[in-house]
């Protein structure tokens, strides 16, 4: 790794993450990095305001917007020292222009029915997007200047930023799978009837006043948020391919990419065939991407890097946990796809087995909890195994309680019930109870199996460094961040 000498201890000290080989641009990289972030921030706050049973006036949205922007470039250039104002203005750029995405729903005039929606855009669009990425840009660069003032200049490890940025990939899945969640639990999987667009209009370009219809809001923002994980997975897919990382970084980054691709073409078939299995393999092929990414950023952390020479016993323990980790690994992949078969196809059959097998499926679980939580804590690794137990048996306790909720409620309303395209606009608001019960459950299905994920991944890793005969070789990632 490259370092300098401190002329005042005479100590070897790491250098910024940007003067080392491969790594972006200096000036550029961690501002765009911040500017994901905050984008990503601020799309789940869009998202939040502008639901049909909330909806506040686009007055009060965009001062929230805008204090999420100074706020997270704030934030995220701590430590920057005078190169914050510059990250800042970056961070601003380009959260502006991902947000483009979403300011265009504003920019058309909306009609009286969902197939109304003007192909043109209003007058004032130039102007309107001029002023927008101006007041980002602005916001950014006052965001950098607070930054600065926060905390005191740091030197960041290698690989500093591009874990951060796998780690805001990884953040942009979580809206998506939960808004797929709730379109399914909700039925309003046949809100919009044609794709990629939305009554025959741009996508981008669908008028925000004809989202009111909260059927047709949360199929059309699933798509939206599909974009964002599509731009966030290419961007990071480029920048590990033209990075240092290992190999096995760079075949899960592309993994990651075509699967998300993937995952939108399955998306789209199944709206227009209408064919409920395709419904399924979407929802369960989301949540194996979700656990691939996980194990991604975590290959991209300096703790993944660190080579670390164990004891024996702890290699034993390394093993156990990891044949652990891949039956847990495919026993909640098994239950997620009975799950998957009940709400999208209404099977009685696979709702019963998914309910008798989820005993199987705690207790595994459980075990493999405990069993991380006997690994040694001296070392990074034993330390994130450690923490991954811990919530794995938390996580599992929530799913089996919030489970018999979601049945009961489900035995009410039945699987997913999909609204037919000619109800849209009358047909009655989607049940709350057992959209939010049946969707954090799948939420917490896709969390447990990260888990499983992040668990097989490390103890994999773990059990790697453990052996004296096979040595880390991926360097030493230097000091660690003093992060507040």
């Amino acid at each position: 790794m490259n370092s300098t000498q401190d002329p005042a201890t005479g100590t070897q000290a790491a250098l910024p993450v940007s003067q080392e080989r491969g790594a972006p641009s200096p000036r550029v990289w961690p501002g765009v990095v911040i500017g994901f972030g905050t984008a990503v921030t601020m799309w789940i706050l869009w998202y939040g305001l502008h639901l049909p049973s909330i909806r506040v006036s686009p007055s009060v949205s965009a001062a929230v917007l805008l204090v999420a922007l100074l706020g997270s470039v704030a934030l995220g250039t701590r430590g920057l020292g005078p190169r914050a104002p510059q990250a800042g203005l970056v961070a601003g750029l380009t959260a502006g222009l991902i947000n483009l995405l979403l300011l265009g729903s504003k920019l058309t005039e909306a009609g009286d029915a969902p197939g109304e929606a003007s192909a043109s855009l209003i007058p004032s669009a130039p102007i309107i997007v001029a002023g927008f990425l101006a007041v980002c840009v602005a916001a950014g660069f006052v965001g950098g200047l607070t930054g600065n003032a926060l905390a005191p200049q740091r030197l960041a490890p290698k690989g500093f930023w591009l874990a951060r940025f796998a780690l805001i990939a990884l953040a942009s899945f979580i809206p998506l799978i939960t808004i797929g969640g709730a379109v399914t639990s909700a039925g309003a999987g046949m809100a919009v009837p044609d794709w990629p667009g939305t009554y025959g209009s741009n996508m981008f370009l669908y008028p925000i006043g004809l989202m009111a219809d909260p059927y047709i809001f949360l199929e059309h923002t699933h798509r939206l948020f599909g974009t964002l994980v599509g731009l966030t997975t290419l961007t990071l897919m480029i920048v590990v391919l033209r990075s240092g990382s290992s190999r096995f970084s760079k075949i899960l980054a592309c993994c990651v990419f075509v699967g998300v691709c993937i995952q939108g073409v399955l998306g789209g078939i199944r709206v227009t065939n209408i064919d409920p299995a395709f419904g399924a393999v979407h929802g369960v092929l989301a949540q194996i991407l979700f656990g691939t990414a996980v194990i991604l950023a975590a290959s991209l952390t300096s703790a993944w890097r660190t080579g670390v020479t164990l004891p024996t016993e702890t290699d034993r323990a390394a093993k156990l946990s990891r044949g652990f980790a891949i039956a847990t690994a495919v026993a909640l992949l098994i239950q997620l796809t009975l799950a998957a078969l009940y709400r999208h196809t209404g099977s009685e059959h696979a709702l019963w087995t998914h309910i008798g097998f989820a005993i199987v499926v705690t207790v595994i679980v459980a075990v493999l909890g405990f069993l991380l939580q006997q690994a040694e804590g001296f070392s990074d690794a034993g330390r994130v195994m450690r923490r991954v137990g811990k919530t794995l048996v938390v996580a599992v306790a929530f799913q089996f309680v919030i489970g018999f909720g979601a049945w009961a409620v489900a035995g009410e309303g039945g699987p997913e019930r999909v609204v037919p395209t000619e109800a849209i606009g009358t047909a009655a608001a989607p049940a709350l109870d057992r959209t939010i019960i049946a969707t954090i459950h799948q939420a917490n299905g896709a969390f447990l199996l990260a888990l499983a994920a992040l668990a097989l991944g490390w103890s994999y890793r773990f059990g790697r460094a453990a052996s004296p005969a096979k040595p880390s070789t991926e360097g030493n990632p230097g000091p660690r961040p003093a992060l507040g």
